[in-house]
């Protein structure tokens, strides 16, 4: 008989990666013949962040807000639109609980603690709370079986995190997803830590393809072939994001489509577009014939689509990315200078090898969350 799940994890950030983790962990667990709810909350740090004006997060916020706003105003309005019918449509439609005082318990047989950074600490949406939010993504209002899938701790350390050891220690089963953070998890909880994939590897291509022909967003995608440039870093890396365009558009001979909620890319061969949801991001990289990409789920839908891909991250190393592509055998994808993106391009990624890492490692992360949850 399937259980009763009661799910807490960022499901309502306007960013594609955090909405569809939380969308295929709660189709997993629903999947697997239980009941998956996810609670509905909505910080109110978070719920300013994603606003047309932001008001909490800087005058340098707000002033680059107000240029998206003044410059696009329909197209940064659709944009939160799409996300907030996504979220309600296919992740949480019930009351939203902006505080931790609001929170209460759940009636479910299992709390499970969802992946995505819910164990960081340096989150925006933390730092800028009023209030120290971070233990409601530890159950700390619940009594009950807890568990953990995929929890990330992102760059947190054990000082930072040494408040919420003993609410880690409470857990049932605890599973992280890099695997960088299971030493650090286990010492603070005292238990024993497993490593399993992201959630969107609970869900295989067909799955997606389902949601994109639901959500209607395979309509909404250019045709022809293109290659998909999916940044979310903004200004800061436009000069390096055209340095490697110019040095790759005639070997792959086609145009580039820039997708970003934010500062879309601008140039000659570029098409930019941003008032998009996450149902259209997601066909963006399904019907794509290159992706370069420079976040941690840009990542990883170009290996759920099967695609060519290059990790193109100047100046900075995300342990996030290096986790996963190292484990999948993919670590020469990630390139930190042009030179290396361009001679990363000439390579083709043999995705029968691929396949085979792949499969143990989900095979794994299955039967750890079917496990945890029947217990």
């Amino acid at each position: 008989m399937g259980k009763r799940v009661s799910l807490m994890t960022f499901h309502a950030s306007h960013n594609f990666g955090s909405v569809m983790q939380a969308y295929a962990l709660k189709a997993a667990v629903e999947g697997m013949g239980n009941e998956c709810t996810i609670l509905n909350f909505r910080p109110a740090s978070q719920l300013d962040k994603y606003s047309a004006l932001p008001k909490t997060y800087g005058a340098k916020y707000l002033a680059k807000s107000a240029a998206q706003m003044l410059a696009h105003p329909r197209r940064r309005l659709r944009s939160i639109a799409q996300y907030e019918a996504f979220i309600a449509r296919y992740l949480a439609d019930g009351p939203i609980v902006t505080t931790m005082s609001g929170l209460a318990q759940p009636d479910a047989d299992v709390l499970l603690t969802g992946s995505d950074q819910v164990w960081g600490y340096h989150i925006p949406e933390f730092a800028r709370s009023a209030e120290d939010i971070r233990p409601a993504y530890y159950f700390s209002f619940a009594e009950g079986r807890k568990l953990s899938y995929a929890s990330s701790t992102g760059t947190a350390t054990g000082i930072q995190l040494a408040a919420y050891a003993d609410l880690m220690a409470a857990y049932d089963r605890i599973s992280v997803r890099e695997r960088g953070a299971v030493g650090l998890v286990s010492r603070l909880s005292g238990r024993p830590v497993e490593c399993v994939l992201d959630p969107t590897f609970l869900l295989n291509e067909e799955d997606w393809r389902k949601l994109m022909s639901d959500s209607g967003s395979a309509d909404r995608v250019p045709s022809g072939r293109y290659c998909l440039v999916y940044s979310l870093q903004g200004l800061r890396a436009r000069g390096n994001w055209l340095k490697l365009a110019r040095a790759v558009q005639d070997e792959l001979d086609m145009p580039l489509v820039s997708a970003s909620h934010f500062v879309p890319l601008r140039g000659a061969g570029i098409r930019p577009t941003f008032d998009i949801g996450p149902a259209d991001v997601l066909a963006l990289f399904a019907n794509a014939s290159y992706v370069f990409t420079d976040t941690f789920h840009g990542t990883l839908f170009s290996t759920h689509f099967g695609k060519q891909f290059v990790v193109y991250t100047p100046g900075r190393d995300d342990p996030r990315i290096r986790d996963i592509t190292v484990r999948l055998g993919l670590g020469d994808r990630v390139a930190h200078t042009v030179e290396e993106a361009a001679s990363a391009v000439a390579k083709r990624i043999d995705y029968g090898a691929v396949g085979g890492l792949r499969s143990a490692e989900l095979e794994m992360s299955m039967q750890y969350l079917s496990g945890a949850i029947d217990g």
